[in-house]
C-alpha cells in the first residue's frame, strides 16, 4: 500500500511540474506572441523633439476594437515613453524616444563677406543661433579665427554653435583686408581750366565717395565742405549714408572688388549767387563683389560743384549728385534751422519706404525661384521679340548714342524704345496712337517720318500702350523677377504709376546662383547711361517691369 501511496505522489508532482511548465510556456507565449493584441508599427521609435507624434495603434485581434494605450508621449520635452496597450489576457508595450539631432541655425548678423583697406576698422558683428529645442543660444556661440588689420590678406572668421544634446553647427565670415591708396582716379580732364586747389577738391571727394561704395562704409568728406555750410554737407553725408545702407541690405553682395572713375571737367560759371559752379562728368567702372569679374559701368553722370572762398582757400558750399539716394535726400530737404533733425527724418522715411518695396520684391523673386509665380498676365504674341538682337543694341548704345536717332537729355525712353526696334518691334505710325522715330521732327500724320512722343517720353509711352488693342504686346503689373533679356524696368522713389515713373532701363541680362535662381538683373540705359549695372545698386524705391512678348 505504501508503494502504491509513493507512486501516486510522484505522479502528481510530475503532473504538476508538468503543468506548471506549460502554464509558464503558455505566459511567455502570450508575453511574447500578440494572439489577442494586434501592435502597428515598430515596438520602438524614435521621433525628433517638437516633430508631431502619430500613434500606430493596436487592436483586439478577435472584435477589431482599437485600444486605448495607458501613457503618453511629450514630443516637447527629451525622454523616453512607454504607451502600454493591453486586454484582458495580454498586454503589450511600445518605447518612443523623443530625441534632439538637429544643429542650430546659424545666420550672420551683417555680411558675409567683407572687404576693408589695411589698418581700418573691423568690428565683429556676431551671429544669431536659434536652436530647434535650446531657442536662442546666440550667447553661446564660440568665435575662433582672427583678422589682422594691419596685413593683407583674406581671414576667415568661424563661428560654431553647440547645442544641449551635442548637435553642431558651423558658419563662416570671410573678411578681406586690403591695401588701399585712398585714390581711386583714373583720368582728369580740366576743360574748364579750374585752379588745382578746386580740382584737387573734386578728386578728393570722388575718392570719399567711390571708397565708400567700395567697402559699404562712409568715408567722411565734410571737411571738404566750406565752414559756413554744414548743412550741405550734412546733406551730403546723409544721401551717402542712405546709398550705403541700402547696398549693405541687399541679398546680393554690393562691396566692389575694384573700382575707378575718369572725370571730366566741363565747364565753370560764376552762379546767381556769386558762388564758382563747376560742371563734372563722371565715368565710373565699378566690378561688384557678387557679379565675379563682370565689370559694370556708368557714363557721363553729371555732379555740379559750388565753391567759395574759406580762409585762403577755396572750398565746396553745395554739391548736386544725381545718383543713389541723394536725389531723394536733395528733394525733400528744406534747409530747417535743425537740418540734421530735418535728414535724420527724410533718411527714416526713405529706409522705411525702400524697406517694404523691397520685402515684396524678394518675395517676387522667392516666387519665381519656386515656380509659384502668377503668370495669368502673360499674354501671347504672334510673332516673337528677337530678345538677343535688342539686348546686342542695348550693349552697343548704352554709353555712347547713335546718330541716326535724335538726342534728348532725358533718353532713357528714347534708348530703350531703339532696343525694342532692334529686336523687331515694328514702328507703329498711323492711327492716333503713334509709335515712331523716323526724323528729328514731331509728326503725328499717318506717314512713315517724324516721331511720336509715345517713342521718346514715359507718359506718352504708357498712353499708346492703352490706347492700342494691336501691334505690340507688352505686359505689366507683373512680378518684378518675371523678367528676361530684352524686357525693362521702370525705378523712380516717388510713385509707382508706370506714367509717372521717371526713369527705364533695359535689362541686359538674368544674373543666377549656383542653384540656377535668379539673383539679380544687369541693366542698360540711357540719361545716367549705365551698361550691365545691377538692379540691387539702384536706390530707387519703387521698380516695376514691363514685360515685351513681340507684336500681333
Amino acid at each position: 500500500m505504501a508503494k502504491k501511496k509513493k507512486r501516486r505522489y510522484k505522479k502528481w508532482f510530475i503532473y504538476t511540474v508538468i503543468g506548471l511548465a506549460a502554464f509558464l510556456a503558455v505566459f511567455l507565449f502570450l508575453k511574447k506572441v500578440p494572439v489577442f493584441v494586434v501592435m502597428n508599427g515598430d515596438k520602438k521609435m524614435t521621433i525628433e523633439v517638437h516633430s508631431e507624434f502619430v500613434d500606430p495603434g493596436a487592436y483586439k485581434r478577435l472584435s477589431k476594437k482599437p485600444i486605448t494605450p495607458k501613457g503618453s508621449v511629450d514630443t516637447s520635452k527629451l525622454g523616453k515613453y512607454t504607451l502600454k496597450y493591453s486586454t484582458l489576457l495580454q498586454s503589450f508595450t511600445r518605447t518612443v524616444r523623443v530625441v534632439d539631432t538637429t544643429a542650430p541655425e546659424i545666420s550672420l548678423n551683417g555680411r558675409e563677406y567683407i572687404l576693408m583697406p589695411v589698418n581700418g576698422e573691423y568690428q565683429e558683428a556676431g551671429v544669431t543661433a536659434i536652436d530647434n529645442y535650446d531657442g536662442d543660444i546666440s550667447s553661446s556661440v564660440k568665435i575662433s579665427g582672427k583678422v589682422d588689420v594691419t596685413k593683407p590678406g583674406t581671414y576667415q572668421v568661424i563661428y560654431t554653435s553647440t547645442d544641449s544634446s551635442k548637435n553642431e553647427s558651423t558658419v563662416i565670415r570671410m573678411v578681406n583686408v586690403q591695401e588701399d591708396n585712398f585714390n581711386y582716379v583714373g583720368s582728369v580732364s580740366n576743360d574748364a581750366g579750374i585752379s588745382d586747389r578746386m580740382r584737387i577738391k573734386i578728386i578728393r571727394f570722388f575718392d570719399a565717395y567711390y571708397r565708400s561704395l567700395k567697402y559699404l562704409e562712409v568715408f567722411d568728406t565734410s571737411d571738404l565742405f566750406h565752414s559756413e555750410y554744414p548743412e550741405n554737407a550734412a546733406r551730403f553725408a546723409k544721401g551717402l549714408e542712405l546709398t550705403v545702407n541700402v547696398r549693405r541690405d541687399s541679398i546680393n553682395d554690393l562691396t566692389l572688388d575694384d573700382c575707378h572713375y575718369d572725370l571730366v571737367i566741363s565747364s565753370s560759371s560764376i552762379s546767381e549767387t556769386g558762388a564758382i559752379e563747376v560742371v563734372v562728368l563722371e565715368d565710373g567702372f565699378y566690378n561688384f563683389h557678387f557679379l565675379n569679374g563682370i565689370q559694370s559701368k556708368q557714363h557721363n553722370i553729371e555732379t555740379d560743384f559750388y565753391f567759395r572762398p574759406d580762409g585762403d582757400e577755396y572750398k565746396i558750399t553745395s554739391v548736386n549728385h544725381i545718383e543713389g539716394a541723394f536725389i531723394y535726400v536733395d528733394k525733400n530737404f528744406d534747409y530747417s534751422s535743425d537740418y540734421q533733425k530735418e535728414l535724420d527724418d527724410i533718411g527714416k522715411e526713405y529706409l522705411e519706404k525702400y524697406t517694404e518695396t523691397h520685402q515684396a520684391y524678394d518675395q517676387d523673386r522667392i516666387a519665381v525661384n519656386s515656380g509659384t509665380a502668377d503668370t495669368s498676365g502673360i499674354r501671347k504674341a504672334a510673332n516673337s521679340y528677337d530678345r538677343e538682337r535688342a539686348v546686342a543694341y542695348a550693349q552697343q548704345y548704352a554709353t555712347v548714342r547713335n546718330l541716326t536717332y535724335p538726342y534728348y537729355g532725358s533718353n532713357c525712353m528714347n534708348f530703350v524704345s531703339q532696343c525694342m526696334h532692334a529686336g523687331g518691334i515694328p514702328y507703329d505710325y498711323t492711327g492716333s496712337a503713334q509709335w515712331k522715330n523716323y526724323h528729328g521732327y514731331y509728326d503725328d500724320s499717318d506717314a512713315e517720318r517724324g516721331f511720336s512722343y509715345a517713342f521718346i517720353h514715359i507718359y506718352y509711352f504708357q498712353n499708346y500702350l492703352n490706347a492700342i488693342s494691336d501691334g505690340m504686346v507688352v505686359d505689366q503689373n507683373l512680378n518684378l523677377y518675371l523678367g528676361e533679356k530684352g524686357d525693362f524696368v521702370y525705378v523712380d522713389s516717388y510713385t509707382d504709376d508706370y506714367g509717372d515713373m521717371g526713369h527705364v532701363i533695359l535689362i541686359a541680362d538674368v544674373v543666377k546662383d549656383e542653384e540656377g535662381n535668379i539673383i539679380d538683373f544687369l541693366l542698360c540705359g540711357n540719361t545716367n547711361d549705365q551698361q550691365n549695372y545691377p538692379l540691387s545698386a539702384q536706390a530707387a524705391i519703387y521698380k516695376k517691369l514691363a514685360k515685351v512678348e513681340g507684336y500681333n
